[in-house]
């Protein structure tokens, strides 16, 4: 009886947050994520759910100074199967970034010390482009382990 084929292995990704200053309450709270690719092939990922299409569902988790998760409050979409233009090519050896405004759908207007991280994962992700877009139904979702990012809103 032959071997079942198994599906390729995830892409290996590295994934860094880093706000971006100034970070007043009230403010705009800027946190950049950064995918890099440590492999010797492209990588293709959805860009749904991450900085990179902006605020169409939650990307981040974060954590208020009392330690309460606080309430995303922006928008979320219902989706079809994509088309290829949604998915983002990182090149192999490369890195791709995107910065995105908490304050637009967070309430940070307190100052203080907040914990901000990505508890998800990407959507979809794989180095066969030849695949690409896939339907939903053939997504292959990556772990993100960017690590935690603690952002301290100063006072206005």
């Amino acid at each position: 009886m032959p071997a079942a084929d198994s599906p390729p292995a995830a892409p290996a990704l590295v994934c860094r947050l880093k706000a971006e200053p100034p970070l007043a309450a009230g403010g705009p709270v800027a946190v950049r994520l950064t995918l890099e690719n440590p492999g010797t092939a492209p990588l293709y990922f959805l860009r749904w759910n991450t900085p990179f299409e902006g605020w169409e569902g939650t990307v981040f988790e974060v954590i208020s100074p009392e330690g309460a998760a606080l309430r995303y409050r922006g928008p979320l979409v219902k989706r079809g199967d994509p088309e290829r233009e949604e998915y983002v090519e990182l090149p192999a050896g490369g890195a791709v970034s995107a910065a995105a405004d908490l304050a637009e759908v967070y309430d940070l207007v307190a100052p203080g010390r907040y914990r901000v991280r990505v508890p998800g994962a990407l959507v979809d992700a794989t180095a066969d482009a030849a695949s690409l877009p896939r339907p939903r139904d053939a997504h292959r979702s990556v772990p993100l382990a960017c690590g935690e990012l603690t952002v301290d809103v100063a006072p206005r």
